[in-house]
């Protein structure tokens, strides 16, 4: 009898996921590989891969340690690189302010810091009330060099979130801009950086004043950070596979091989052959295998990323047919679209409705790089979001 409890699809904190004994999949070596340096990281990723899990687990390392990772991959490497030492570590979402312009978007990012400055004691010279975000951020890292560690999460849910007005999105994109660039102006300072969002904003030149980041995105060895491998179903979930197979009269090969035909496929770079697992889909099926294969991603708002919203005239506009196998080079994947000007496929492959597949010809002997949809429950998201998206207003789709 397996314990549905130790499935950690509640939470996305990690202290509070090994606190429970939940399970968690350990990819801290691949943490280490970013995490010992200092500088500016970034990551993209869809919605539903565990970002902000990450986020949460590079919070608890840089503020407690390996209090918390005990029998982790990191463990050893971390304490003997860091001997212990542990940093004020400033962690902002920007999908959890709630703001309606510029102006309340950098005020409740000021009380967010003042909040971190109180409850941490960080010491730092005074707040004047005419003092911006990136006029507290400069003086805490100043104020405390070398100690400062900075999380940034959903660092675009502003702009995607001002997709239908383009005054207020150039709002946005010139604020963020510029809190981009007093972090610049200070990274030497900092221990660590780390920032995630759904997608880039390339030409919107969000990132030129951090024209120094790591995207690791890029790089093949950190394809595998989020989301789970067929090695981590085995090791990880073996138990509840089995559980699932008995409960829905299957053998546990097949179990697998339904699990992995609805919910695998996620490829995130040309250079690795890992394919991911859905980390949402998988623990909400194994949490209720009664209920069969669902479409989890749907249900839960996969089908409605917020960047849909500003394209429904223009995914209308390409055939349902043509999404199933788009050809696709190796280096337009290193190109990254604005989001005011981007092709459907782009958009797409960013909010996860596309991934990425290989294809060897043998006579010609290359390989030929493909967009497709990456399993059965996106297959259906993205029928029903043609089905569906053509009755919804934009307007509705922000909302959603």
């Amino acid at each position: 009898m397996v314990d549905i409890t130790k499935l950690p699809r509640a939470k996305s904190g990690f202290e509070e996921l090994r606190s429970s004994k939940q399970i968690y999949v350990d990819h801290t070596d691949l943490i280490y590989e970013f995490a010992y340096l200092d500088g500016p990281n970034f990551l993209s990723r869809p919605r539903r891969f565990g970002k902000s899990l990450l986020i949460s687990t590079l919070e608890s390392l840089f503020s407690h340690g390996t209090e918390f990772f005990k029998g982790l991959k990191i463990e050893k490497l971390w304490e003997e690189r860091e001997k212990g030492n542990t940093y004020k570590v400033i962690r902002l979402d920007f999908s959890s302010l709630i703001f309606s312009d510029k102006n309340e978007f950098n005020f409740r990012i000021c009380e967010r810091l003042k909040d971190i400055i109180l409850t941490q004691q960080i010491k730092v010279r005074e707040i004047l009330p005419s003092d911006d975000a990136g006029t507290i951020l400069y003086k805490i890292v100043t104020d405390n060099p070398g100690k400062v560690v900075l999380l940034l999460d959903e660092y675009d849910y502003p702009l995607t979130h001002s997709l239908d007005d383009k005054d207020l999105f150039e709002q946005y994109r010139k604020y963020i801009q510029g809190f981009f660039g007093a972090i610049k102006s200070e990274t030497s300072k900092m221990r660590f950086i780390f920032i995630t969002g759904v997608g880039r904003f390339a030409k919107t030149s969000v990132f030129s004043q951090l024209n120094n980041l790591r995207d690791l995105g890029l790089e093949a060895k950190f394809a595998p950070l989020l989301g789970y491998t067929e090695e981590d179903m085995h090791q990880y979930f073996d138990a509840y596979v089995e559980n699932s197979a008995n409960i829905l009269n299957l053998s546990k090969e097949e179990c697998y091989s339904q699990i992995k035909a609805h919910y695998d496929g996620y490829r995130f770079h040309v250079d690795n052959e890992t394919q991911l697992h859905n980390p949402w889909s998988v623990l909400s099926f194994l949490s209720a295998p009664k209920n069969g294969f669902k479409n989890f991603w749907y249900e839960t708002g996969g089908s409605y990323p917020t960047l849909i919203a500003k394209y429904i005239k223009s995914i209308q506009e390409t055939p349902l047919e043509t999404l199933k196998k788009v050809r696709i080079s190796k280096d337009d994947l290193d190109i990254f679209y604005d989001y005011l000007d981007t092709p459907t496929v782009s958009l797409l492959y960013q909010t996860g409705y596309l991934s990425l597949r290989p294809e060897y010809v043998e006579d010609l002997a290359i390989t030929r790089y493909f967009l497709c949809p990456p399993n059965l429950e996106v297959k259906s998201a993205l029928s029903k979001l043609y089905q569906v998206i053509g009755t919804l207003k934009p307007r509705s789709l922000l909302r959603g």
